[in-house]
């Protein structure tokens, strides 16, 4: 296992992966083809506790929370936490 290995698999120890941003507009595709709502997140704005580089690929599950105390949400949805199929 190379020094670079080793690293990548110290920081997936640090579970769960969180990640911030905000939603940005993707291409349109997403809900039409999957069937469900999707979001796309801005890199720009993204905080995680694992470098953005070094984030696993592939599909996983989680959940994802909309808004926070800052936004002009829907007060229904506001903090609401979904069930959230995640691609990285």
């Amino acid at each position: 296992m190379s020094s670079s290995q080793s690293n990548s698999n110290k920081e997936l120890l640090n579970l769960p992966i969180r990640l911030t941003s905000t939603v940005i507009p993707g291409f349109g595709r997403g809900s039409t083809d999957l069937g469900i709502p999707t979001a796309n997140l801005s890199r720009e704005h993204l905080t995680c506790n694992i470098p953005y580089d070094n984030l696993p690929c592939g599909i996983y599950w989680g959940f994802a929370r909309i808004g926070n105390n800052n936004t002009n949400n829907n007060a229904s949805e506001l903090g609401r936490i979904h069930k959230a199929a995640i691609s990285i």
